[in-house]
């Protein structure tokens, strides 16, 4: 009962980071929603050089946009 609570808060959280996204970039699509949602849920527990090597691994679409940025930033 207690880990479906949790379960329960987390996507609460999740559902306010979208909302608040879209409130301020009502044109953002479905793709870059995640992402957004992501950086703003784990910003603080992450560096800006971590999220964005996290972002490469896991958002599979972005690789070809991310390691063009990667390798002219880093």
């Amino acid at each position: 009962e207690r880990f479906m609570i949790g379960i329960d808060m987390m996507e609460t959280g999740w559902k306010l980071a979208e909302s608040s996204i879209k409130n301020e970039n009502p044109e953002i699509s479905p793709f870059n929603l995640k992402i957004e949602v992501f950086k703003r849920i784990y910003s603080p527990d992450f560096s800006e050089k971590e999220i964005n090597n996290i972002i490469l691994l896991h958002f599979s679409d972005l690789k070809p946009l991310a390691i063009n940025f990667y390798e002219t930033t880093y």
